[in-house]
């Protein structure tokens, strides 16, 4: 059981917990969780009835559908749960990880794949400084540079869809990505899609990386969080390879300025906010979508980016510190320091706390 009291005290357990009761009421199979084998089979259910029972038109198509976002919701759930139940974790793994919903979708057979991957540092991309006099012309806000990795549709190009391969009579192997599911959930599918392929010795799923072809399908591919974390940390990729010499070697440092808000609003980030499903079973965050910020990293040192100094903005007791080594000062104003030239050129890391 976890520890009395406020902030991060709780055990693991406690932040699964209410999940779990929601989880029981919205599916009543998942007593099926008991073992891990049980939980595996439950979760290849799961993602065989996104792929078969759902062809959307586009993603978004599939997340304004129905059915098809209740199957994503369940999917999310059922993978954040196994996750929990199956592993000993530390009380920090608790506090920092969160869940990824990566989404691929065919536009020649519009089959659609979800997969679940659990997150504890969000890289976020950054577009190049164009600076005039060491100034940018225009800083980019943090929740721009966000929305460039996550809740972003894709268009992407020459790969081989398995579906479409299978079509033409291409063989059904390991080759190709194909794995058996286990007799045991195979009745358990049929009867939950209208539509399943059926191959001599069981159902298929083709859940791995396509394989890049010559003359390849499109792709519509997008990234949500199924689950936001306690402390969410962004990684701001400011190391660019630099012209010349060995680009493993020479990494330079793209100093464009990020305009970084003390609260962050993530709604528009979660699956279950662009799901139309009704949320019975608590998908995504069960205590919100606002953040705090807590901390920055800031990298300085201008040109290379394997070499400088780093120092650290903390809050602790809602006031503001400058970590500088073993000096440590007060901030006034964290609002104007944020927006300061300095700052928003070097911060590097920034974590967030869940409000």
């Amino acid at each position: 059981s976890g520890s009395s009291g406020s902030g991060y005290g709780l055990s693991d357990a406690a932040l699964w917990t209410p999940s779990l009761e929601r989880l029981s009421r919205a599916y009543p199979d998942l007593d099926l969780m008991r073992s891990a084998d049980s939980r595996l089979r439950l979760l290849d259910s799961a993602k065989l009835e996104v792929t078969y029972a759902h062809q959307p038109a586009s993603i978004q198509a599939g997340l304004e559908n129905r059915a098809c976002s209740a199957s994503l919701l369940r999917l999310a759930n059922l993978h954040w749960l196994h996750r929990r139940l199956g592993e000993c974790r530390s009380p920090l793994a608790a506090l920092i990880e969160g869940q990824m919903i990566d989404l691929t979708l065919c536009e020649s057979c519009h089959r659609l794949r979800a997969a679940c991957n659990e997150l504890r540092a969000l890289l976020v991309p950054l577009p190049m400084a164009t600076q005039v006099g060491g100034i940018d012309v225009e800083p980019v806000s943090l929740s721009d540079c966000l929305s460039r990795c996550v809740g972003q549709l894709e268009s992407l190009g020459g790969l081989k869809c398995n579906f479409c391969a299978a079509s033409d009579d291409s063989p059904l192997d390991g080759r190709h990505g194909y794995r058996q599911v286990h007799p045991s959930q195979q009745h358990h599918l049929q009867r939950r899609m209208t539509s399943t392929p059926v191959a001599a010795g069981g159902l298929l799923s083709p859940f791995h990386p396509a394989t890049p072809i010559q003359r390849g399908q499109l792709y519509q591919k997008c990234q949500l969080f199924g689950r936001l974390p306690r402390l969410l940390t962004l990684q701001l990729m400011r190391s660019v390879p630099a012209g010349g010499g060995n680009s493993h070697l020479s990494l330079a440092k793209n100093e464009r300025q990020v305009r970084i808000p003390i609260r962050l609003d993530c709604s528009m980030l979660l699956l279950s906010e662009h799901s139309a499903a009704d949320d019975d079973a608590g998908a995504g965050s069960s205590t919100g979508h606002l953040y705090r910020l807590i901390g920055v990293l800031l990298h300085h040192g201008s040109g290379s980016a394997t070499s400088g100094h780093y120092t650290a903005l903390c809050r602790c007791s809602d006031r503001w510190y400058h970590c500088d080594d073993q000096s440590v000062t007060d901030c006034d104003n964290i609002e104007r320091i944020l927006a300061s030239p300095t700052v928003a050129s070097t911060a590097y890391l920034i974590i967030y706390e869940l409000e």
